[in-house]
């Protein structure tokens, strides 16, 4: 699991620029957390870097990092596209890519779905649950107390019931 993120400015391909701010600080805030060190680049890779891995791993590998995530726009009329990639820096290949189309763009939608792909990115890199919080887990527990109970009661219950007798009045 990577501990050290690299969010670069996002990188328009076409189309008019957003508040580079905002996209970046959501994404920054939304892989916060869990001790992951996340740090916001203050340069954008150009948009023939942003397209090719070599690139973007030396740019992550300069700055010490295991992942470096990239933010391309493009907003053609109405329609943005929005798409989010991580690269493994180590590995030196493409991680992750959640992309998202933003129909009748204005900026607080784009805002709120950047917010939005963002979380959903930040859920790929999070980790497992304890093995005791799994839900195969906890079935088995469930069906082990089932088990017990209907044992016990089975063991405690007479194998006759007592004769009743009723006597008229």
């Amino acid at each position: 699991m990577p501990s050290a993120f690299a969010v670069a400015p996002p990188v328009w391909l076409a189309g008019e620029p957003f508040d580079a701010e905002l996209l970046q600080g959501e994404l920054r805030d939304a892989l916060s957390g869990e001790g992951r060190k996340v740090e916001a680049l203050s340069e954008a890779p150009t948009p023939e870097c942003a397209e090719d891995i070599a690139c973007l791993t030396r740019l992550g590998e300069e700055r010490g990092f295991d992942t470096l995530v990239v933010t391309r726009l493009a907003r053609l009329g109405p329609t943005t596209l929005l798409r989010l990639q991580s690269v493994d820096v180590g590995l030196g290949a493409m991680d992750h890519t959640i992309q998202s189309v933003i129909e009748d763009t204005d900026d607080a939608r784009l805002a709120r779905s950047l917010r939005d792909t963002a979380q959903r990115f930040a859920r790929l890199y999070a980790p497992a649950p304890p093995w005791y919080r799994r839900p195969m887990v906890i079935a088995a527990g469930v069906v082990g107390v089932a088990a017990v109970l209907t044992t016990v009661l089975l063991l405690t219950r007479d194998s006759e019931p007592e004769p009743r007798t009723v006597t008229p009045p």
